[in-house]
């Protein structure tokens, strides 16, 4: 009779723990770097959020306990669903592939794009906010030369926002994670994407893009070159929002037309003629053309003298 006592009491006392207690969030899975080259290796399309921690810093204890409390209250995965959470220490490939010194840092991989996190991580709303301004797709746009105008509006105000747009090529390198991260934290006034110089190049001619990779911020009806060339989040922050002023400013220049395009290529025919094998003929060609047209317009106008002298007798 005892017995049957204590076997009731102990599953009441389990029921209750079951009921009451509140389930404490498991650890983040460390994954160093081989176990991240793996990981991205046997996933094509991945979502991905990665603390990167000094084992020496209580700032990243406390930073690992806030993602822990947000993974198991559920408030990541109603921001970014299907995210996967993990942690790697400083010096693995992460930090070193991103160049990041201040740590503990985020980086955050969805929509195959990257967008890094440094700012103070000691306060869950601030972390909340970023993650909620990044949420489920990337921040960078992919421009060409048919829709840079139609999304942008560059030449004729910049209706659509500001832009910052990297022109690059894939032998070069691309700085796509700045980039990501500069669309991240100024998301509500400003927009950021991508050209690849490679594929457009309508849009290398038009803006005059030399380097690679180059970066032209549009604001206003004006572009401004990023000419400082460190390419790091605080730099492109401060250019974007108040060190633009410093660099001279020159009007977009308005999308070719069709006829444009035809007089453009005349031009360059005939240079390309002129330097060419078939230069003399060339020469030849274009002066016949210069003295027929000057003989036509003399002849006009001697016609047209002597008809309006007739018409006066």
């Amino acid at each position: 009779m005892h017995f049957r006592w204590l076997q009731y009491g102990g599953a009441l006392f389990i029921f209750t723990l079951h009921c009451f207690v509140v389930p404490i969030a498991a650890s983040l899975k460390v994954i160093d770097t081989p176990g991240w080259i793996k990981f991205i290796q046997s996933n094509e399309e991945y979502s991905a959020l990665v603390l990167l921690y000094d084992e020496s810093s209580p700032v990243s204890l406390q930073a690992e306990q806030i993602i822990e409390d947000m993974e198991s209250q559920g408030e990541i995965a109603q921001l970014i669903p299907d995210l996967q959470l993990m942690k790697q220490k400083r010096g693995e490939i992460l930090s070193t592939t991103f160049d990041i010194q201040t740590f503990p840092a985020l980086v955050l991989i969805r929509d195959g794009r990257t967008a890094i996190y440094t700012d103070k991580m000691e306060s869950y709303d601030s972390i909340y906010f970023w993650l909620e301004k990044a949420g489920p797709k990337a921040m960078t746009k992919v421009l060409t030369d048919d829709t840079l105008e139609h999304l942008t509006q560059a030449s004729t105000g910049s209706t659509t926002g500001h832009w910052a747009v990297l022109f690059y090529k894939p032998s070069c390198n691309d700085h796509f994670a700045v980039l990501e991260s500069l669309g991240v934290n100024e998301k509500l006034w400003m927009s950021v994407a991508i050209v690849d110089l490679d594929t457009n190049p309508k849009l290398q001619k038009r803006f005059k893009v030399t380097d690679c990779p180059e970066l032209i911020y549009f604001r206003e009806g004006k572009m401004y070159r990023y000419e400082t060339k460190k390419w790091d989040i605080p730099s492109l922050t401060t250019f974007v929002k108040s060190w633009y002023r410093n660099v001279k400013g020159s009007p977009v220049p308005v999308q070719p037309t069709a006829f444009d395009a035809l007089t453009e290529g005349i031009a360059k025919y005939l240079k390309d003629q002129l330097e060419g094998e078939n230069r003399t003929m060339t020469l030849v060609v274009i002066a016949g053309f210069a003295v027929t047209l000057v003989l036509t317009s003399i002849f006009c106008c001697l016609t047209g003298g002597s008809d309006s002298k007739q018409k006066k007798e």
